[in-house]
């Protein structure tokens, strides 16, 4: 049957027909709806360059063999849903404006979908795709629904949409999605072999090498962000280049074991912050999403210095996590980028580890004692400036402290006495205690005392001893600051290795 260059003018009801032989349509025009649902093609059905200016239905079509749509144009969208193809199903550079619906089709061959537009939404939810090799590119201006589609080979996805939905999807074998501009739901997906979810810098290519137009997504940002991975083996998971500063990691499993190459974090806001009665200055790292919606639950601050800056959660049904909860996440990811040498990373989630045990009111009260005073001091070990600074107040203070109260009120020599006992001359030495100063205090802060005073304290650092006479204050002082100065330096050491080790 051969319809090329037919023009229908009013309702064209092919429903339930049953086609023996070739339907051919190729470049025909139909103005009005056209109804090929419950069809039967026995042998190839071609829609090559037809023009569907009404609303196109195929709905549980059966293709028992080749089904070409390439070039095709469907002015209201296209409804394919439940369909069957059998051999192969070319879609090459259709362009659909409106939505088109594959939900529940089976491909069983090969198929062709590289250069499809779709202004609305593609639904190609519980699809199954037997011996596809590759799929797309495929732009779309809105959602490209995936969930519960299957895979059986491995496969090369390309699409560029403004949001893309992988659940419950499932691949039986390797599979590489390459993403332009879209928001990314993979959660509770299924896969046993590696998955690799990249985002793409360049624009998509045809098989001529020109590039595809996407018209449709002008103006949006053009690297994938992820939102969720929830409920899926993250162990055969590779992200490259992809946004995940709205993922929810939680409820994936072996998260120690994602891969992440070049994929960006949110950071935590910077500059000052209220946390309680203190002021604090906050210095920029990477987060997670999950720490965000904790963190904007928090009680308001008052005044001019807020907490503003953290990501509140998307919608009021998202959990939001205890610390308890926030640390595991936190180990989890740390251990990934430690165990691919990205030490610097690894850091960022270190530290958010750590902030999580310390705000964890589950935990004993020494062990949170313990990591506050480490918080204080270092910021975990991996904040040099804050070690120095204590460093630096510390010194300072020993300074201040053996110049007022440690260096003796002048130096004594010991003095030698002897006797002779039965031919036996016995010496001795004796030498008095260092006496304190009496003198005011501000006449003590004189350049010999100081100069005294600042080399007893530089040697402390490094936990050597100058032999100087001191009082007895002056040797508590000296065993203190030979406790806590070595410390602050080897914090801050600890943190400077910490940002440059590979």
């Amino acid at each position: 049957m051969n319809f090329t260059e037919a023009t229908f003018r009013e309702l064209a009801d092919f429903g339930t027909d049953h086609f023996t032989g070739e339907a051919v349509f190729d470049f025909a025009r139909f103005a009005a709806e056209s109804r090929f649902y419950d069809a039967t093609f026995e042998e190839l059905a071609s829609f090559e360059g037809t023009q569907f200016h009404g609303r196109a239905s195929f709905g549980r079509a059966e293709f028992r063999d080749d089904a070409w749509f390439a070039k095709a144009f469907f002015a209201s969208g296209i409804g394919i849903g439940n369909a069957t193809f059998a051999k192969e199903a070319f879609f090459h550079e259709v362009l659909i404006t409106g939505s088109a619906y594959f939900l529940g089709s089976s491909f069983s061959g090969t198929t062709g979908f590289d250069g499809m537009q779709v202004t609305e939404g593609l639904d190609l939810s519980s699809c199954s795709f037997s011996r596809s090799e590759q799929f797309g590119p495929v732009i779309c201006g809105d959602t490209i629904n995936l969930s519960a589609t299957s895979f059986d080979i491995p496969i090369v996805i390309e699409l560029a949409a403004a949001r893309i939905e992988f659940q419950r999807a499932r691949w039986n074998s390797k599979v590489t999605i390459r993403v332009r501009y879209a928001e990314v739901d993979i959660s509770e997906a299924f896969f046993e072999y590696p998955v690799a979810i990249a985002g793409r810098p360049k624009p998509f290519e045809d098989d001529t090498g020109d590039m595809v137009d996407e018209g449709l997504l002008h103006g949006r940002g053009v690297t994938p962000r992820l939102l969720s991975v929830r409920g899926i083996d993250a162990a055969h998971l590779l992200l490259t280049n992809v946004d995940l500063s709205s993922c929810q990691f939680y409820g994936a499993f072996n998260l120690d074991h994602i891969q992440l190459e070049g994929s960006e974090f949110p950071y935590s806001p910077t500059g000052l912050r209220r946390s309680g009665l203190r002021i604090l200055w906050w210095s920029r790292r990477r987060t997670l999403a999950e720490e965000h919606h904790w963190r904007a639950t928090r009680s308001p601050t008052l005044g001019s210095i807020t907490n503003q800056g953290w990501q509140t959660a998307p919608a009021s049904s998202t959990e939001v996590l205890p610390p308890s909860a926030l640390s595991l996440l936190y180990r989890q990811l740390r251990k990934a980028l430690e165990d691919d040498k990205n030490e610097p990373d690894a850091a960022d989630f270190y530290y958010g580890e750590m902030e999580a045990r310390r705000h964890d009111v589950a935990r004993p009260r020494p062990e949170r004692f313990l990591i506050t005073a480490y918080w204080a001091f270092s910021g975990y070990g991996l904040r040099a400036s804050r070690a120095l600074t204590w460093l630096i107040l510390t010194a300072a203070v020993t300074v201040l402290s053996l110049c007022l109260w440690g260096i003796p009120k002048e130096s004594i020599d010991g003095e030698l006495s002897g006797h002779v006992t039965n031919g036996k001359i016995s010496m001795t030495t004796e030498k008095p205690d260092p006496k304190n100063p009496d003198t005011p205090l501000l006449s003590r802060l004189n350049a010999q005392r100081l100069e005294k005073s600042f080399r007893v304290t530089a040697n402390s650092v490094v936990f050597r001893s100058t032999g100087e006479e001191l009082t007895t204050a002056g040797t508590y002082i000296e065993m203190a600051s030979r406790l806590f100065e070595p410390i602050f330096l080897g914090l801050a050491v600890l943190a400077i290795r910490g940002r440059v080790k590979r």
